[in-house]
């Protein structure tokens, strides 16, 4: 994984009513579908059951992370208990990886 260089900004370009919605998106995707949550280096790497909808809907929120937050390093892989979600950041921005997935 490579991670933001000294020249990409650490900062999300979502407003702060827009943060809250994401947030809320991602703790309502999470609530339904989380089965094991294991902190990473640098983040958080999520296990999602393999419910109806929820690849989907995890495409559209990883691509609208890596729009607003191009700085998060954002892995979704498939295995046979169904999908791995992993989100890391630089160090400087570990809580936002972190806090995203909260």
């Amino acid at each position: 994984m490579t991670h933001a260089s000294a020249h990409e900004s650490v900062a999300c370009s979502l407003s702060s009513a827009d943060t809250k919605h994401r947030q809320t998106e991602w703790s309502a995707l999470l609530a339904r579908a989380a089965v094991t949550r294991t902190p990473v280096a640098g983040g958080t790497r999520i296990g999602l059951a393999p419910l109806a909808g929820v690849r989907g809907e995890l495409d559209r929120l990883v691509q609208a992370e890596r729009a607003c937050c191009p700085f998060l390093e954002i892995a979704v892989e498939e295995t046979s208990a169904g999908l791995v979600l992993t989100v890391t950041a630089p160090a400087d921005a570990e809580p936002i990886a972190r806090e995203l997935l909260a």
